[in-house]
């Protein structure tokens, strides 16, 4: 199975989404509920958890690791008739457990793959644009103690 776009509706979902009791960085309260991208066969979802302001704040979960991370994300068109676009995700931060530093490259691989089905057209659309995908991190990613207080770290500033 692969990365697909979801709607969180059932209360097992919503349940499991809770679990992780992510907290809105900005405004720090808890995030609800909305919408994944999910690969339930590599136990791994992304779900945006707050930015009404740039940047935007993401958590991807891996294996019930939580990887949290803030990115600025623009969508530029190549050409007038928009056949052509560009989706490009500049990584401003990025916090993961100790754990994981040996799965990095295995890491960043399944986000960049769940941003670009993310971002993906619907329909006719996507049968009519070229786009082209880019990932640059402006730090190098930063692994952290397990625990509550690596959870509470606040993405949205820059370290």
């Amino acid at each position: 199975m692969a990365f697909v776009r979801e709607k969180i509706t059932t209360e097992e979902d919503k349940a499991l989404f809770n679990s992780f009791n992510f907290i809105e960085p900005m405004y720090k309260i808890p995030t609800t509920p909305r919408k994944w991208i999910i690969d339930r066969e590599r136990n791994a979802f992304l779900t945006s958890i707050g930015g009404v302001e740039i940047p935007t704040c993401y958590a991807f979960v891996w294996n019930n690791n939580v990887i949290l991370f803030s990115l600025f994300e623009k969508l530029n068109y190549l050409n007038s008739s928009k056949t052509e676009a560009e989706w490009s995700w500049n990584v401003l931060k990025f916090l993961a457990p100790k754990c994981l530093a040996e799965y990095e490259k295995e890491i960043i691989d399944m986000i960049k793959e769940a941003f670009i089905i993310s971002k993906q057209p619907l329909g006719s659309v996507q049968e009519k644009r070229s786009t082209k995908y880019i990932f640059k991190f402006k730090k190098q990613p930063e692994y952290v103690l397990e625990g509550d207080d690596y959870k509470t770290r606040d993405v949205l500033r820059e370290a």
